[in-house]
């Protein structure tokens, strides 16, 4: 039966197609953004965005209610920026080679003595 042939690479290309059709809520990346930002900021999160289309500058900023009250809470704890550089390859050819970076900003929690993200 044609459903025993169904193997790894099948599995992982259709997970990653589904998660597209969900996290690209438009095809420009731009406009995506936008949607993203309003989204969050129905459901209380904090967005803070720039965006120059010209230039393919981008910078998406966002926290949850829960994680702000932990900022809040711990501020005077460690706080540290963890960053990820390049993480992204799935940027429409026509805007050329865009290399995005993911910050963090940690706080270690004084209870467990582990980072809170």
């Amino acid at each position: 039966p044609e459903l025993l042939n169904i193997d790894y690479q099948t599995v992982k290309n259709l997970i990653r197609n589904r998660a597209k059709a969900l996290i690209h809520l438009d095809p420009n990346p731009f406009h995506s953004l936008n949607a993203w930002a309003y989204k969050l900021r129905e459901n209380g999160w904090h967005v803070q965005e720039q965006f120059n289309e010209q230039t393919g500058f981008i910078s998406f900023c966002f926290f949850s209610p829960w994680q702000k009250q932990q900022l809040l809470a711990h501020r005077s704890d460690i706080i540290c920026l963890d960053s990820t550089h390049n993480m992204t390859n799935n940027f429409p050819k026509d805007f050329g080679d865009i290399k995005l970076s993911l910050y963090t900003i940690v706080v270690r929690s004084p209870v467990m003595g582990k980072g809170v993200p």
